[in-house]
């Protein structure tokens, strides 16, 4: 949704990665790394 378009832009604006990892029968979880 919005939220998770959000969070997109916002860790690709600091130079990070954002995925889902994906989870049987439970959703995805989503993750994110941002550079130090």
């Amino acid at each position: 949704g919005l939220g998770l378009y959000l969070a997109r832009a916002i860790v690709e604006v600091h130079g990070g990665r954002i995925w889902a990892d994906p989870k049987p029968d439970s959703g995805a979880r989503i993750c994110f790394s941002l550079p130090r």
